[in-house]
């Protein structure tokens, strides 16, 4: 026992710096592992915050579609000696979760022509509706092949309630029906989040 204590207050100055420098050791790897476990909780706050600013979104998504209750209506015109008219009525409805704003669209005949959006209305609410149209012009050529088909596409754009812009497309199906081209079908294409609102 003697011969410990003896050692001890021989090398009293060595132990003290071993001792030191255990405890820096000790002390920076504690702030090392703090370090990570703040920047791992940022991250998992930061993900929670995503989360629910995403289910928030998802909530007040509208969604946009042809309603099957009256969602396509053809009109032949006279034809003004070389071209026939024809147009055709859409009605758009909301299916989404919450009101569409400032609602936008316009046809893409798929000539090289530039995007021109018309406002087709302010708000519109879950399930209302509200119609769009645009005309066609057909040679007698045309109306007179049996096997004729094409496709118009209507580019929407609008917002949500809480700021965020979308965009989605429906392409229209056209086809030769008699004495005239109408449209039969439709492919409603998805929303696509097109500006996000920084937070919510």
């Amino acid at each position: 026992m003697k011969e410990i204590i003896k050692f001890l207050n021989d090398n009293n100055g060595a132990l003290m710096v071993v001792i030191t420098l255990v405890y820096v050791i000790a002390t920076v790897l504690i702030c090392i592992f703090n370090y990570k476990s703040s920047k791992a909780a940022d991250k998992q706050l930061d993900e929670s915050k995503r989360q629910f600013n995403e289910t928030t979104r998802l909530s007040h998504l509208p969604v946009l579609t042809i309603s099957t209750n009256d969602g396509i209506k053809n009109n032949l015109f006279n034809n003004n000696q070389e071209l026939f008219q024809i147009t055709t009525s859409i009605t758009i409805k909301n299916i989404g979760h919450c009101t569409a704003q400032l609602v936008e669209a316009y046809f893409d005949f798929g000539y090289d022509e530039e995007e021109k959006y018309d406002e087709i209305c302010r708000y519109l609410a879950v399930n209302e509706t509200t119609r769009y149209s645009f005309a066609s012009f057909y040679s007698d050529e045309i109306i007179k092949n049996g096997n004729y088909k094409s496709e118009v596409k209507l580019h929407l754009r609008f917002g949500d309630l809480l700021g965020n812009k979308y965009k989605q497309t429906i392409i229209i199906k056209l086809k030769n029906a008699g004495s005239k081209i109408v449209a039969f079908s439709c492919d409603v294409g998805d929303v696509i989040l097109i500006k996000h609102r920084s937070s919510l």
